[in-house]
C-alpha cells in the first residue's frame, strides 16, 4: 500500500533517471541510507516479488566501492560521488551486491583508498504489481513461493489450526525462557538484527531492548498474542521466511522442528 508520492525535492533526479535509455520507467519508492567509514551493506539481491526490473542508486557526498557476487565470481565497481548506478536484468536479479564493512578500499596496485567521511545513497525502485516472471527462477522468491504456498494437509490441520485454537492457553503456560537461549541472545552485539523463527508467544522478544527482533510464527493465533504484547510479528511459514537473504545478524528457532 502506497503512503504517498515521493518527496518533491527528488523530482529533478527522478526525471533525469527516467530519461536514461536503460531506465525508461517511473519510480515510486525511495530508500535513503547514510554510510560512514566502516559501515557497509550486506550481500543481497533486492526481492524479486517486491520491485520491478530496474533499480537506480545515486551516490551523494562521497564515493564507495560496491562489489557484486554470483557463485564464485566477484566483481568490484567504483561508484563516484554524484554517480548513478542502474541495475537491471541479470545484474539486478541474479548478482548479489554489497559494500564491504571496512574503512579503506584496496586498489589493484596494492594501495588502498580511504572511505569518505560520509556517503548518502538514494535508491529508487518501482513496486512490483504482478508476479515476477524473470529469467532467473533459482533466485526468484515468486517461484519459490509457488512451490511452498500450500501447506501439507496434515500439517495445516494438526499443527497450524491446533495452535490457532489453543493460542491463549498455550501462551499462558509458556513464560519461562530457556537459559541457554537467553545466554546466546545476550552474547550478540548491540544493534543486531535477530530473526525469531517460530516465535510462539514472543517470550524471547524482550530479552534485548538494544536489538531489533524480526518475529514470525506459522500460527496466526500466536502472532496475535505477540501483537497484543506490542511486539512486531508476522504469520509466516518457517520454510519460506519473509526476510531478505543476509539481512539478519543472528537467528533463533526454538522448539519448532521436532
Amino acid at each position: 500500500e502506497k503512503i504517498g508520492s515521493l518527496t518533491r525535492f527528488v523530482e529533478p533526479i527522478v526525471l533525469r533517471l527516467k530519461a536514461l535509455e536503460d531506465v525508461g520507467q517511473e519510480f515510486d519508492q525511495l530508500t535513503v541510507n547514510e554510510y560512514v567509514p566502516g559501515v557497509g551493506l550486506s550481500p543481497h539481491v533486492d526481492t524479486h516479488s517486491m520491485f520491478t526490473n530496474v533499480l537506480a542508486s545515486v551516490s551523494l557526498a562521497g564515493h564507495t566501492v560496491m562489489e557484486f557476487r554470483r557463485g564464485e565470481e566477484k566483481q568490484a565497481l567504483l561508484l563516484p560521488r554524484r554517480s548513478a548506478l542502474i541495475l537491471s536484468g541479470e545484474a539486478r536479479y541474479a548478482w548479489r551486491h554489497y559494500i564491504p564493512h571496512r574503512k579503506t578500499d584496496p586498489l589493484e596496485e596494492g594501495r588502498a583508498v580511504p572511505r569518505p567521511t560520509r556517503r548518502v545513497s538514494f535508491t529508487f525502485r518501482r513496486i512490483q504489481v504482478n508476479p515476477c516472471n524473470c529469467d532467473w527462477p533459482g533466485e526468484c522468491d515468486t517461484r519459490k513461493n509457488e512451490q511452498l504456498k500450500i501447506l501439507p494437509r496434515v500439517e495445516d490441520a494438526y499443527v497450524r489450526r491446533m495452535y490457532d485454537a489453543i493460542a491463549p492457553h498455550f501462551s499462558s503456560t509458556r513464560f519461562s525462557r530457556w537459559p541457554k537461549v537467553v545466554e546466546f541472545l545476550n552474547s550478540i552485539d548491540k544493534g543486531s538484527v535477530v530473526a525469531d523463527i517460530g516465535c510462539g508467544n514472543g517470550k524471547y522478544l524482550s530479552t534485548r531492548n538494544d536489538c531489533m527482533f524480526l518475529a514470525s510464527d506459522l500460527s496466526v493465533g500466536l502472532v496475535n498474542v505477540c501483537v497484543e504484547k506490542s511486539f512486531d510479528a508476522v504469520a509466516a511459514d518457517g520454510l519460506n521466511c519473509p526476510y531478505r537473504d543476509s539481512s539478519c545478524d543472528a537467528a533463533i528457532c526454538i522448539a519448532v522442528v521436532h
